[in-house]
């Protein structure tokens, strides 16, 4: 509506925080009621220069406008796009709940009754342990999903929602899921050979420059930005079979390490899934046809 009312001249971001209070990105619009279709995204720095970044004409169809988002880096950007499926036409996602009163709900220990309820802080790549521990039948859901069948379906993925990295974890086990993690399931595609995908270098490089909401405050996914995520599905099997065994791999090293007490041991473990991790990624470029120059890109972004 904006767009279409009325010209927007420029577009100021800013690389950090502006009110000393808010934790929360800001942006100015200079605007006229004429003038050029093309808008200059400009940058702000802390000593008050601007760094003009692009020039670009804003969609007015609703799509979003990509003004974070490099000129050397579109092709790529499109090259990977052109290659997959979205996320959100092969597999189904809902949000976890939000219950009042958390506090007096949750406890430290299993108890009879109760499932694992897991938070954003439960999980990291590949690996997740519960936190806490909740009797469904207690709680009081104020938001997200409700529904039991949606909430403990299995088997899924589970990706955290706060963050700048895509961060997620496979789950068979029957637990509760709080609003800071997202539900995945999917009939269309193995999950552990999505895992790989979503978990990549390649596709957190992706999100960062086209996708997360608020960089410079709390950032966060949203899931229908999730849900435009470019996923390949066409794989050969031999590829699939790979990835799939890395992600068992990773997640047996991953269970392994938080049982050893030991710092060498630790480290020894720690270079093992730095190595699969990297594998994972090779794999995952392979997959997407990217160029060593274009690796580079995502590498040193």
């Amino acid at each position: 509506m904006m767009v279409a009312k009325s010209k927007i001249i420029s577009l100021v971001t800013f690389n950090h925080y502006v009110f000393e209070s808010a934790n929360i990105g800001t942006i100015i619009f200079v605007m006229s009621k004429d003038g050029p279709n093309v808008t200059t995204i400009e940058e702000l720095l802390p000593n008050g220069t601007n760094n003009v970044i692009k020039s670009l004409v804003l969609p007015v169809n609703g799509s979003p406008w990509e003004i974070s988002v490099k000129s050397q880096n579109i092709e790529l950007l499109r090259k990977i796009e052109e290659q997959g499926i979205l996320l959100g036409q092969i597999s189904t996602m809902s949000k976890g709940m939000v219950i009042k009163n958390r506090k007096e709900h949750l406890i430290r220990h299993s108890n009879k009754g109760y499932l694992p309820f897991l938070l954003g802080s439960s999980i990291e790549r590949y690996y997740y342990q519960p936190k806490f521990y909740a009797n469904y039948n207690q709680i009081i859901i104020v938001g997200g999903t409700r529904d039991y069948d949606k909430q403990t379906k299995i088997p899924r993925l589970l990706i955290r929602r706060t963050g700048d990295i895509l961060c997620a974890v496979f789950s068979q086990n029957v637990e509760l899921i709080e609003s800071t993690l997202y539900i995945l399931t999917s009939e269309n595609i193995d999950l552990k050979y999505l895992l790989s995908i979503i978990n990549s270098r390649l596709l957190t490089f992706y999100l960062r420059q086209k996708l997360i909401t608020n960089k410079q405050g709390y950032p966060q996914i949203l899931m229908w930005q999730l849900e435009q995520i470019p996923i390949i599905t066409n794989a050969d099997n031999n590829c699939k079979k790979k990835l799939i065994n890395l992600v068992d791999q990773i997640i047996h090293l991953k269970n392994s390490s938080t049982k050893i007490n030991f710092p060498q041991e630790k480290e020894v473990i720690q270079r093992q899934i730095d190595a699969v991790d990297k594998e994972i990624d090779r794999l995952v470029y392979e997959l997407y046809g990217l160029t060593e120059e274009e690796i580079k890109i995502v590498e040193s972004s």
